[in-house]
């Protein structure tokens, strides 16, 4: 399931950035082949936009938080392990920064290189992965109750 959510549905758990990426994907693909966006796709390139938006002004030095509740360190943070990201603060701000430009031109409608949309579907399910992963190890690593 791609939906970030907190919370535990049919013995499955997903952790929450504040929208779904099923969606995200949708409407990246529609914007590309040129279709109307559903106010709610249009949304998810909002709320994936400002999510990014977060993270560069965390490079800048400033706490932001995205509309999700998620701070600027906790969306670097899991920026940077999904993707499993190495290299500088100034080349992770470059590479988000390249990312927020294709969402602003799909947003306002307009097209996008195709190798430009496939890095930020590669990224949106890096960090869906990622965020499934760490909800399960969470849940599976910590035993409550007492042990006899």
């Amino acid at each position: 399931m791609n939906q970030f959510q907190i919370g535990f549905t049919n013995g499955k758990s997903d952790l929450s950035i504040g929208f779904d990426t099923n969606i995200l994907l949708d409407a990246i693909y529609k914007s590309i082949q040129g279709s109307p966006l559903s106010s709610l796709e249009v949304n998810s390139l909002w709320q994936a936009k400002d999510f990014l938006e977060s993270i560069v002004q965390f490079c800048n030095g400033t706490h932001k938080m995205s509309t999700a509740g998620i701070s600027g360190g906790e969306a670097f943070s899991i920026y940077v392990n999904a993707l499993e990201f190495e290299g500088t603060v100034e080349d992770i701000k470059k590479s988000v920064s390249e990312h927020i430009k294709v969402l602003n031109e799909l947003e306002k409608g307009n097209t996008a290189n195709e190798d430009d949309v496939g890095s930020i579907v590669d990224v949106f399910q890096s960090i869906s992965k990622y965020l499934n992963n760490e909800v399960l190890s969470f849940t599976s690593s910590n035993i409550g109750g007492w042990r006899i």
